[in-house]
């Protein structure tokens, strides 16, 4: 695996990855509060066909964290998606590109498409559980806000580390999946303290832009075909059967004994539909 670090303005630099493999290049988006590392595991199972690549967005991982909360809305890691999918398409040389995105990754990756179909060969991508639907849709923006900001960042020894664990989101996450978090998505300092990478203020922000206004509406306009997949105990589940009737060419299935969280609960179910989707 190997980190590049792109700038995109003043501003912000992004962490890329690239995980290696063969074929075509494969982007993969993360959720709030994740990070591209998170990916690596279901690229590993892949890549003997697929250029793997993933990314920290803005506040996240080892990219750019800058405190200031109109830097986190949504159109803002749009450009940065878009900035990026052009860059591997000139470094791979590739004429066609695949993507995955997942929650807030798999609503950035759904608008990435649109604003550049026309430009990028994409074939096909997989949506899992995306942040995109009706404006009347209830996302309790301020509320999610609110709780991410009062969540705690800061835990002195892998004792509280592990009673984290222990609590949604993580407790049905695999193992695997939660040692690669704790080792990239935390800072550790001189008196053994866990930092979190993107920290409680950050994610307040990511919330307070969720679900732009047209986003869904611009679904429409999505010409490839889509995968759409969802935990069957996710309770965002109802907005999958919005999304693809908005979509003309998507479907969607529901993962058995999976909540929101797909990607860390199910890696090789997830990185089987890879395989079979974009075969």
């Amino acid at each position: 695996m190997r980190q590049k670090f792109i700038k995109i303005n003043s501003d912000i630099r992004l962490s890329l990855y690239d995980f290696g493999g063969k074929g075509a290049p494969l982007i993969f988006c993360h959720f709030t509060g994740g990070l591209g590392l998170l990916w690596q595991i279901t690229a590993e199972l892949i890549k003997k066909d697929y250029h793997c690549f993933a990314y920290d967005a803005r506040g996240h991982g080892d990219s750019s964290k800058p405190l200031d909360a109109r830097l986190y809305d949504w159109n803002e890691h749009l450009s940065d998606l878009i900035y990026l999918v052009n860059y591997i398409k000139d470094i791979t040389q590739s004429d066609i590109i695949y993507g995955v995105g997942h929650s807030f990754g798999g609503a950035c990756l759904s608008q990435t498409v649109i604003h550049t179909q026309k430009i990028l060969n994409w074939k096909k991508i997989i949506l899992i559980e995306p942040i995109v639907g009706p404006d009347k849709f209830d996302f309790q923006r301020n509320n999610m806000s609110k709780v991410a900001e009062k969540r705690r960042g800061v835990f002195k020894s892998e004792e509280e580390l592990e009673n984290l664990r222990n609590k949604y989101p993580y407790k049905d996450w695999r193992e695997d999946v939660w040692k690669s978090f704790v080792k990239y998505g935390f800072y550790k300092d001189t008196d053994g303290r866990y930092f979190l990478k993107c920290s409680p203020k950050i994610e307040s922000f990511q919330y307070l832009s969720s679900n732009p206004h047209s986003w869904f509406s611009n679904l429409k306009k999505i010409k490839i075909p889509v995968l759409i997949m969802y935990g069957e105990n996710s309770y965002l589940l109802p907005l999958g059967y919005p999304q693809i009737k908005q979509i003309p060419s998507s479907y969607l299935i529901k993962i058995h004994e999976a909540s929101h969280f797909v990607p860390q609960e199910k890696p090789e179910i997830v990185a089987n539909w890879i395989k079979k989707w974009f075969s």
